[in-house]
C-alpha cells in the first residue's frame, strides 16, 4: 500500500490524439496552473492545463476547495495512437502535507512503542509491592503522581493518533470516490463516438 493515494490506468479509445484532445478542452476550462484552491468562476465541470500532448485536469467542486481532488495527468502513448493513460494523483503541495502528517503519525506512535516498553517493568504487583516497601512516602507519592501524567499524557497521544488516522482514511475514501468519478467521465467522453 502506498503511503499518498494515486492511480494509474490505461484506456483504449476507438479515437486519435486530436480528437481525445478536442474533446477534454470542451468540457474544461484552461487555466495556466492547478493552484490548490483551484478557480473560483468556472462554467465547465473541470480546469485544466494543456500543453500538448500532455493534459492536467480537475474536476470542479460545486462548493468548497479543490485541494483535496485527484489531478489526472492524461499522456497519450507513442506507440499505440487509441491508448490513453491516466495518472491520478493529489496535488504536490498536498502530497507533501500528508507526508508531513504521516511522519508525524510514525512519531507519534514510537513514542507510544517506547513509552509501553518503560511501563512493562513496573506492570505487575510484584514489582509495585517492592517499589512500595523501598520507597519513601515522597518518593511514592511523586512516583505516582508521574505515573499519572505519563498516563494522562498516553490519553493525548491515543488522541492524537486516533485524529490523524481517521484523518488519513476521511483523505483517501475521498480521493478513491472523486478518482471514480473522474475515470468514469473521462471513459465515457473517450468511448461515445457521437459527442463532438
Amino acid at each position: 500500500m502506498a503511503l499518498i493515494p494515486f492511480k494509474n490506468i490505461e484506456i483504449e479509445t476507438s479515437l486519435n490524439h486530436e480528437d481525445v484532445f478536442k474533446r477534454l478542452s470542451n468540457i474544461t476550462d484552461e487555466v495556466n496552473s492547478l493552484k490548490i484552491g483551484g478557480i473560483k468562476t468556472h462554467f465547465k465541470n473541470y480546469e485544466g492545463v494543456f500543453n500538448f500532448p500532455r493534459l492536467k485536469i480537475r474536476r470542479i467542486p460545486k462548493i468548497g476547495y479543490s485541494a483535496f481532488l485527484p489531478i489526472a495527468n492524461i499522456k497519450f502513448s507513442d506507440k499505440n495512437e487509441r491508448t490513453v493513460y491516466l495518472s491520478l494523483h493529489l496535488h504536490k503541495y498536498v502530497q507533501f502535507f500528508l507526508l508531513i502528517v504521516a511522519s508525524f503519525l510514525i512519531f507519534q506512535v514510537g513514542i507510544l512503542y517506547l513509552n509501553s516498553l518503560s511501563d512493562t517493568k513496573f506492570s505487575n504487583q510484584e514489582s509495585i509491592k517492592i517499589l512500595k516497601e523501598t520507597m519513601t512516602e515522597e518518593e511514592l507519592l511523586k512516583f505516582e503522581t508521574d505515573t499519572f501524567s505519563k498516563s494522562g499524557n498516553l490519553t493525548q497521544l491515543y488522541t492524537n493518533i486516533s485524529i490523524l488516522i481517521a484523518g488519513y482514511i476521511l483523505l483517501v475514501f475521498n480521493f478513491n470516490n472523486e478518482s471514480k468519478i473522474l475515470v468514469e467521465d473521462i471513459e465515457g467522453l473517450l468511448k461515445d463516438r457521437d459527442r463532438s
